[in-house]
């Protein structure tokens, strides 16, 4: 039930500041970090929103600017600051859970030219600290962390009045230490896997949007192997008759990939 209202009330609280925000707030070049509220209980966590480098030291001042909350803190929710991080800059947030006085959903977005990319958390874990990172070479977007489980991480990308959404919603995974995407844009792809190759069981939602409507695939149950991993190709999805493929790829050096089905809803 906290959960429950603790989503509610974080979506009633971001629609107004994500419209407010997003597109005068971004410039072409850069990104924009920005986070979910958090309960007025929870403000020490705020400490733990640094832009660190991938050695975890703090990253330099040169390649980012800190925004001020865009609104006031609003009744029982706290608004944290955002930043505004250089294109091509690749950055670490380490968040400290054992801040938490309850729990706490958290949503970490990066808005980008043409793109949005986040990581939805149900509840941080309050017992470790959970290393959110973003490697601008690769477009990969990580969490590692312990014991949470309903990772929710999505890619949008859009441009010339075509846009696609996916998702992966890690689930049933009390095993997992984390969450990993990239994308590799050429081919097309996007890669979803736990973040550390251990065992996991997914959901994938894919949506294409033109002026003309959306049309939404998904799998449920996926299950992936430990080391495995999977893969969304969307690169004949581009015509208007043609459709995303999902597959499960095994671990090496004896991989095979497995064709999943995706249902149109």
């Amino acid at each position: 039930m906290t959960i429950a209202l603790a989503s509610a009330l974080l979506l009633a609280a971001q629609g107004p500041i994500a419209r407010a925000c997003t597109p005068c707030r971004t410039k072409p070049s850069d990104n924009l970090i920005t986070f979910s509220p958090l309960f007025g209980k929870n403000r020490p966590l705020l400490s733990s929103f640094v832009l660190l480098d991938a050695d975890g030291l703090p990253l330099d001042q040169s390649f980012y600017e800190t925004l001020p909350p865009t609104s006031a803190d609003i009744g029982v929710l706290v608004n944290p600051t955002s930043f505004r991080v250089h294109q091509g800059v690749s950055f670490r947030l380490l968040v400290d859970g054992r801040l938490l006085a309850i729990p706490q959903p958290l949503d970490i977005t990066i808005v980008g030219s043409g793109s949005t990319r986040s990581i939805d958390l149900q509840a941080l874990n309050q017992e470790v600290i959970s290393d959110f990172s973003f490697n601008a070479l690769t477009q990969a977007l990580s969490l590692s962390t312990m014991g949470t489980q309903n990772i929710l991480v999505q890619e949008t990308h859009e441009a010339l009045g075509l846009s696609y959404a996916f998702t992966g919603l890690q689930v049933r995974s009390r095993f997992s230490r984390g969450i990993f995407m990239r994308v590799f844009e050429p081919a097309r792809a996007i890669v979803f896997r736990e973040d550390h190759g251990n065992a996991s069981t997914w959901e994938i939602t894919l949506t294409r949007t033109t002026v003309k409507g959306s049309r939404t695939y998904r799998a449920t149950n996926i299950r992936v192997p430990r080391g495995g991993y999977l893969r969304v190709s969307y690169a004949k999805w581009e015509a208007a008759n043609g459709r995303p493929t999902l597959t499960v790829v095994s671990a090496r050096p004896n991989s095979t990939s497995t064709s999943v089905p995706l249902r149109l809803i």
